[in-house]
């Protein structure tokens, strides 16, 4: 430990290259003018790169949030109108207006296979090719919302 301590406190001493004050006169934009002014092309490449990176990743960011509250009110709605309706058919129509939401999406991949079992009239055959159906789009229209 006490090589470390020595070695750092010889780095310091012979630190030749450390950027000075900014002079009392600049502030603000010019000082940050200057010192852009004085860094080398690899450091102006790195800084454009992070720049770069950054509005890329507030992009990505403000676009999932965007999505997930469209996902969040339609699907606040489509549950809505779901407990209030009296025919799948009610439904179908809903859920082809909430576009968004994943709970709409998984209903009308069910109700198709429900009207290709039962020709869209009366109960069906067997609940379990739709709950086979509903099983394969709940996954994959979560892992499509979040991106993966």
């Amino acid at each position: 430990m006490p090589i470390l301590t020595a070695v750092f406190v010889y780095l310091l001493q012979s630190d030749s290259g450390a950027v000075p004050a900014a002079p009392s006169g600049i502030t603000g934009f010019s000082a940050l003018a200057d010192l852009v002014g004085n860094i080398g092309t690899i450091a102006v490449f790195v800084l454009l790169l992070l720049l770069a990176a950054s509005i890329y990743s507030w992009t990505v960011i403000l676009g999932k949030i965007s999505t997930f509250r469209k996902a969040t009110r339609d699907s606040r709605k489509f549950v809505r109108a779901f407990r209030k309706a009296t025919k799948l058919q009610e439904i179908a129509t809903l859920a082809t207006e909430c576009a968004a939401s994943p709970l709409a999406q998984v209903f009308e991949d069910v109700y198709e296979t429900y009207k290709r079992q039962t020709g869209g009239v009366g109960p069906p055959r067997s609940i379990v090719p739709l709950e086979r159906t509903a099983q394969t789009p709940a996954t994959t229209r979560s892992t499509a919302l979040s991106g993966a």
